[in-house]
């Protein structure tokens, strides 16, 4: 199924992208977020917004479960136990090893980790994913656009208990949330923004929604269920509330006793829809802005306008270099109608300049989008010297009306690795065999004459998930280091003198066949002098080693 760009609603954070500055590429951690954020569908679509395409959706076709509701309750029930005082705890992935807690009941944590752990890499930790589930859910179903940063770090272990429970005094309640930093109204409004969606199931709390004729009853928190609105706010304010947490049994009413904390005053405010729009947007940034103190989060993530994608020099002879890749524009305010002319403008280490012209992709009309933005991809291939080399590009479109827009990467130009570069067509992977036996794969880099004085040769740092034994719907992110060698001989290809190959050959755990990537990394003899061509992937399907 197809996505549909829809109206932007009131509370719109991709604009800021007009009158901020532009984030500088690369940016790994960023860059990578910013796709999973954006790529809803189309062309490169990253498939993160699937487990909510529909807002009503349940990925294991559970009556009554809402995915989107579930990736909701898990980053509060992540973030509940922080203690901003000490800078312990909050949104850190620490639940993975939290589910067999009282305080956190029910399926919904291991149905979100069962689809956000395909997810994970070297650039995506489950803290993130879990962040942006929160993001991604409430966009889908009608709701705000939180604003989003990355960076978070994964617990390696469980943290503290705490999350409120619904039998609990308003008293503990206000107590824990002050505790994780929020005030006693901004209480009130995320458990509001938080109750919009989704309902309580009987088979988690059967003492609040009785069993019924179904295996699993559940009492739905508004009569809107599947759509990010006020209706939780507006029926309680009327006293026509289904709100198991509001008209259930006096004991676990928490919502009833939230909402009236303050005579409802906070309520009232909520009851304009552009009002709760505005405070859940806010509301769900801090908490999933709520993290350890040892952490520190990127800029809100905002669409780039000008994106590269897999950028890459190559060996294509022995005298010339192949410069190829994607260029991703942001075709939300510009049509791609309008655009008759995109070029890539490369500069090389020797100052010489050479244009290229970017071709539309064909695939998905090379269109991908989001519920807030659209982007047209355009990719391009040219050879170079391999004397001259690229080290930096810049982008120029020329628009229907003669318009020109140039595209510097905030002044710095878009900078390309031409000292050190993965080989694809020279590398390899074996194929898959039985369970227990490592595949063999084969990385080759090409590096420049000039970094050969190193005294240590590149090394592959292969990151691959592993099963963990105590969360294994979650693995665990494994790195291991391989030390390259130089290749010559009759087998080695033909390359250019300003150039040398080197490979490895290591062992992969088969269970980590397709979910692995690696860094190729240069070590010089100065603190930080390190040049890197990284999170590259090999080629699906066995390859043919030795080829260029």
């Amino acid at each position: 199924m197809k996505l549909s760009v829809l109206p932007l609603l009131p509370i719109i954070i991709t604009s800021s992208a007009q009158t901020a500055q532009l984030p500088t590429w690369p940016s790994p951690i960023y860059d990578h977020m910013e796709e999973l954020m954006t790529q809803y569908d189309g062309y490169r679509k990253t498939g993160f917004v699937d487990g909510v395409i529909f807002c009503g959706f349940s990925s294991n076709n559970e009556p009554g479960v809402m995915a989107a509701a579930e990736w909701i309750r898990t980053g509060f029930h992540d973030m509940a136990t922080a203690d901003i005082t000490t800078g312990v705890g909050g949104l850190d992935a620490s639940i993975v090893f939290e589910t067999d807690r009282p305080e956190n009941p029910g399926s919904a944590f291991n149905s979100t980790f069962g689809f956000f752990s395909s997810f994970m890499s070297a650039r995506a930790s489950m803290a993130d994913l879990i962040a942006l589930g929160v993001q991604v859910s409430t966009r889908m179903c009608g709701g705000p656009l939180v604003p989003y940063r990355a960076g978070r770090i994964d617990a390696q272990a469980a943290g503290p208990l705490g999350v409120p429970e619904p039998q609990e005094s308003l008293a503990n309640f206000t107590q824990k949330f002050a505790r994780s930093g929020f005030s006693a109204e901004e209480m009130i409004g995320l458990v509001a923004c938080g109750h919009t969606l989704g309902g309580v199931h009987s088979k988690d709390f059967p003492e609040i929604v009785p069993n019924g004729s179904e295996p699993d009853t559940t009492g739905h928190f508004d009569e809107s269920r599947t759509e990010f609105d006020n209706f939780i706010v507006t029926e309680y304010l009327e006293n026509n509330s289904s709100n198991p947490l509001v008209v259930g049994p006096a004991e676990t009413n928490s919502d009833q006793r939230i909402f009236a904390s303050d005579g409802n005053v906070t309520m009232r405010g909520l009851a304009d829809p552009d009002t709760f729009a505005a405070q859940c947007a806010t509301l769900f940034a801090k908490m999933i802005d709520t993290v350890p103190k040892e952490v520190q989060l990127t800029p809100v993530i905002v669409p780039y306008e000008i994106k590269p994608k897999e950028i890459r020099l190559t060996i294509a002879d022995n005298t010339t270099l192949n410069f190829a890749g994607d260029i991703r524009v942001r075709t939300t305010v510009r049509h791609a109608s309008n655009i008759s002319i995109v070029e890539i403008i490369s500069k090389g280490i020797d100052n010489t300049t050479q244009t290229s012209l970017g071709t539309k992709q064909i695939f998905d009309d090379g269109t991908s989008f989001s519920r807030d933005d659209t982007f047209t991809w355009y990719s391009f291939s040219t050879n170079v010297s391999s004397s001259s080399a690229i080290e930096s590009f810049t982008v120029k479109l020329t628009l229907a009306n003669d318009t020109v827009e140039s595209y510097d990467n905030n002044g710095r130009g878009f900078p390309v690795q031409h000292l050190l570069f993965f080989q694809p067509s020279a590398s390899c992977r074996g194929e898959r065999g039985n369970s227990s036996t490592p595949i063999d794969s084969t990385v080759v880099a090409a590096v420049h004459q000039s970094l050969l004085w190193r005294s240590d040769n590149p090394i592959v740092r292969v990151t691959a998930r592993k099963v963990r034994a105590a969360t294994p719907l979650v693995p665990e992110l494994v790195e291991n280091d391989f030390s390259m060698e130089r290749w010559v001989g009759d087998e080695a290809p033909e390359i250019p003198n300003d150039y040398a190959w080197f490979r490895v050959t290591y062992a992969l755990d088969p269970m980590a066949f397709d979910l692995q990537s690696f860094d190729i990394i240069s070590r010089g003899d100065g603190e930080g002098d390190v040049l890197m061509d990284d999170f590259r992937k090999l080629p699906f399907g066995a390859g043919v080693c030795g080829k260029v």
